[in-house]
């Protein structure tokens, strides 16, 4: 698998760049730290600038880093900027006519004279120059799979330990950003392997029933973790539920989720019952270990009658919303997978009434280390009530954005389940404008035709609103943050 970053420019004439350890002793060691703690080449590059300026005082500068699947130098600049202002993040075609793109991958220290420079790159020389400007000085780097560059406008001559320091510091930006994109293409095919073990929602079209589903993996390195969420129709009347958390991290969590994911499916098949299921659960956990010690939360929905079944081992409780008042789910509790010995689980029932939902969710939703468990859950329960008028897409949107996901290290399984009326006259779906989305704006679209039993041509209306929607989406909101659009 090759990374968006990987690079076919060779360092030098048939050799890598040498080990940034040995040259290491004319670097700040503060630096080579937080450059070294850099999750991001964004990060990185804000890094560099600011030693940059530190070692050879205020200047313009720029940092780019090819992106080879794009064609595209992703540069982070101060130029043209005031001094108070952050950098800014540009990108140029890599064949456009930049110092940063002649440079790119080259580890000797290109010094040019400010009418030079002007003359070879007018376009950004408006920008780059300043009125004490000696010269242009600019570098290169690869390291591994990845190329970039670093140019600076300096007012002072550039002396040997100058062209010294600057090349530590490239060869140590390559090293980083190496570690960098590998980091993100392990990242990548670690989670790309999990999804493709995840159960997910598999419920197709649901008359009764609208929902929405969320997987987000975590943000601790490349670690996987062993959240899922399964959703299949259990008989022609009801609709089975799970939404569970193996313990630990990485590909081995990953594999025992698709073994407990597929135990419990069978087990709650077999015995029709949640607190069953799980009761069974904890034997295969005997002779299970990845599975010992998981939690997972099992249910059923007879979508014609609105009655649920739920049973929860040692999971967060769910979230209920009955009468727009959204409550902790406190019964059919029990300890881990595992633990629960004969006869130690039992099960909730609840009333869905059309209009009532029902939020399931992994702890990596509310456990935050600098927050009690309380608090975030209260806080949970606040957003969902909050928001429970909206749509099920929108409510799941609303809770990730209400419980600030921002930076979260766990991963995350979010299941939303609503109650519908099939005989209401009216359909309302709000979504955001994004094309994955239109999937769930057809289901809901359709099963509410369905249950209309109106004499038109369901697939002929469906595609027409699908048309329209995806027109608003590729036109609406091009080259800004997607909206809302409304049906």
């Amino acid at each position: 698998m090759t990374d968006a970053y990987d690079s076919p420019v060779p360092h030098g004439p048939g050799v890598d760049a040498p080990d940034p350890a040995n040259s290491v002793d004319s670097i700040d060691v503060a630096f080579a730290s937080e450059l070294a703690a850099a999750a991001d080449h964004e990060t990185g590059c804000l890094v560099a600038l600011a030693w940059v300026e530190s070692c050879f005082g205020p200047t313009i500068a720029s940092v780019g880093v090819a992106n080879f699947g794009s064609g595209q130098l992703m540069v982070l600049t101060n130029a043209g900027l005031e001094p108070s202002h952050p950098p800014t993040s540009v990108s140029f075609p890599l064949g456009a006519p930049t110092l940063l793109a002649d440079v790119l991958g080259s580890p000797e220290v290109h010094i040019l004279a400010p009418e030079t420079f002007t003359e070879r790159y007018p376009v950004v020389a408006s920008v780059m120059r300043r009125p004490d400007m000696h010269s242009m000085v600019a570098v290169g780097f690869h390291r591994g799979t990845v190329a970039g560059s670093i140019s600076m406008a300096v007012a002072h001559p550039f002396s040997v330990d100058d062209e010294r320091r600057l090349r530590d510091l490239a060869q140590m930006i390559g090293a980083a950003f190496s570690r960098i994109s590998a980091a993100e293409v392990e990242r990548r095919s670690t989670t790309d392997f999990q999804r493709a073990l995840l159960p997910g929602d598999r419920l197709g079209d649901t008359v009764r029933l609208e929902r929405s589903s969320r997987y987000l993996p975590g943000r601790n390195d490349a670690a996987i973790g062993g959240d899922w969420l399964d959703l299949f129709h259990f008989d022609d009347r009801r609709v089975a539920f799970v939404v569970g958390d193996i313990v630990g991290k990485g590909i081995s969590a990953a594999l025992h989720m698709s073994q407990a994911s597929a135990a419990l499916r069978a087990l709650l098949v077999a015995t029709g019952s949640p607190e069953a299921a799980l009761e069974q659960f904890d034997r295969v956990a005997a002779v299970s270990p990845g599975v010992a010690g998981s939690s997972a939360v099992v249910g059923l929905i007879d979508g014609a009658s609105g009655r649920v079944q739920l049973s929860c081992a040692g999971h967060p409780p769910p979230v209920h919303v009955a009468f727009g008042r959204a409550a902790l789910v406190e019964g059919g509790r029990g300890p881990l997978v595992g633990y629960g010995g004969p006869g130690g689980r039992t099960s909730v029932e609840l009333l869905l009434e059309p209009g009532d939902t029902l939020v399931c969710y992994t702890d990596g939703l509310v456990e935050r280390r600098d927050v009690a468990i309380d608090q975030r859950l209260e806080r949970l329960r606040e957003v969902v009530e909050m928001h429970h008028e909206e749509p099920a897409e929108m409510l799941a949107e609303s809770i990730l954005a209400g419980c600030s996901m921002a930076g979260h290290r766990d991963d995350v399984a979010l299941v939303c389940l609503r109650r519908t009326d099939p005989t209401s006259r009216t359909f309302g779906h709000t979504m955001v404008a994004e094309a994955p989305r239109l999937v769930n704006m057809r289901r809901a679209f359709r099963q509410w035709l369905v249950g209309q039993r109106l004499a038109v041509d369901v697939d002929a209306v469906i595609i027409a609103t699908s048309e329209a929607a995806a027109n608003a989406v590729e036109h609406a909101y091009r080259g800004i943050e997607p909206g809302r659009i409304v049906i």
